[in-house]
């Protein structure tokens, strides 16, 4: 732009559809690479009085993804709706689309829709008419980055000449998670308690710890951090000796949630972790250091059928028997055949449902389960091995390549010791 000269310029800007607002604000902003020596008048201010349109139209968007979470590298399909719930109809319907993760957008590789004009360059689809009552998708897709991401997905819509009773309803989004299951090796914790009553008075907790051998740090979750005025410090986790496994990894139980926590390592980091996981009866801690539980690794859950052998019956302990899903797949089910230590016909069948939290696929950008699957089965309150000294316990999956581990805990009614009998 020369020196001493003078340009005009026009925008078209969308107003507010809705009555909420009865003037809109903005600001024209002008920059150049030079320098100026009076930038306060760079800037102008403008309102706009709005009108209330003759013709109402109530538009609202919602976006979808085909699948979530999708593995690096992938194409993502995303599908965003949009529906006029009239009275009117919608004229000159313009609808925005937008990828976008923390370093910047994404270019869209198709946009397409059926009576939509659409430009995947500017992310932007029009129509001529929404009728009332109408429902139309927009289908885009984008490339997902090479490395693990959450990615932010929306759509904005927007009519000429039309009042919407809320605007608020005119913007949609979710998230598209970018991670592979297959790329992370879970760990089975089967009982982390948090001073949890249990019969006769007992109290129990968990304890964690764990060592690992490595020179730089390696990628656990879930990681919980918990702010205190405002700053939010990591979990310690030293590297090269032992250490308690505190708030921020150790996961407790809360009520109403399946028993037990799911820890992820990326491949080949689970071998460098050395783990020590101990339940212990607080109310009676001048008397026993409690149990140690197993902690099971990938490569130790069982698929197929699995026996549990010589579970004493005697009346002064507690049998639980305690069954976990590590995929925590909804619906899944195994079946409990309870024999006689040296029967051959079982005493009793019994089908087991594993209990799934809701929400739980959120730990890393693979949507992994936060808590396992689990079901448990109180082994004395089964009338048919009432009368038996000892029984033997097979297991067998309902559910087509169910893994799972198994145990029974048998704990003493009166020291409230456990035992533990697991699969060797």
């Amino acid at each position: 732009m020369k020196a001493g000269t003078d340009v005009s310029l026009s925008a078209r800007v969308l107003a507010y559809n809705d009555l909420q607002d009865s003037r809109m604000s903005g600001r024209i902003l002008v920059r150049s690479s030079t320098t100026d020596p009076q930038p306060n008048n760079n800037s102008a201010p403008f309102n706009v009085s709005l009108l209330e349109s003759p013709a109402h139209a109530s538009l609202s968007t919602v976006v979808t993804t085909d699948r979530n979470p999708i593995p690096e590298g992938a194409t993502s399909t995303v599908f965003a709706s949009v529906h006029n719930a009239g009275s009117d109809a919608a004229p000159n319907v313009m609808i925005r689309l937008l990828a976008y993760d923390g370093h910047g957008s994404y270019p869209l590789t198709e946009l397409f829709g059926d009576g939509w004009n659409c430009n995947n360059i500017t992310a932007t689809c029009t129509r001529a008419e929404l009728a009332a009552g109408e429902t139309t998708t927009i289908t885009f897709r984008f490339v997902a980055p090479s490395q693990s991401t959450t990615i932010s997905v929306s759509s904005r819509v927007a009519a000429e000449k039309i009042t919407d009773p809320n605007r608020f309803d005119n913007f949609g989004a979710t998230s598209q998670s970018v991670g592979n299951p297959s790329n992370y090796e879970r760990v089975l914790l089967p009982i982390t308690v948090a001073q949890t009553p249990g019969a006769f008075g007992s109290k129990w907790h968990s304890d964690l710890w764990m060592k690992i051998d490595s020179d730089a740090a390696i990628e656990i979750a879930p990681i919980n951090f918990f702010c205190v005025i405002g700053l939010c410090p990591p979990p310690y986790i030293p590297l090269g000796k032992a250490f308690r496994a505190g708030t921020g990894l150790l996961h407790e139980t809360q009520p109403g949630e399946p028993q037990g926590s799911l820890m992820y390592f990326k491949n080949g980091q689970t071998s460098r972790v050395t783990f020590n996981l101990r339940i212990q009866d607080s109310s009676r801690a001048s008397e026993t250091w409690g149990t140690e539980i197993p902690v099971i690794r990938e490569n130790q859950f069982r698929i197929g059928t699995t026996a549990l052998i010589n579970i004493p019956l005697d009346s002064h302990f507690r049998q639980m028997l305690r069954v976990y899903d590590p995929d925590a797949r909804l619906g899944a089910s195994i079946v409990a055949r309870i024999f006689d230590n040296d029967g051959a016909m079982p005493l009793v069948e019994i089908p087991l449902q594993f209990q799934v939290r809701d929400p739980n696929n959120f730990v890393t950008t693979a949507l992994l389960p936060f808590r396992p699957g689990c079901v448990q089965l109180e082994l004395s309150s089964i009338p048919e091995v009432r009368g038996h000294e000892g029984i033997r316990i097979e297991l067998q999956p309902l559910t087509p390549q169910l893994r799972y581990w198994v145990f029974v805990s048998i704990t003493n009614n009166e020291t409230q010791h456990v035992t533990t009998i697991t699969p060797q």
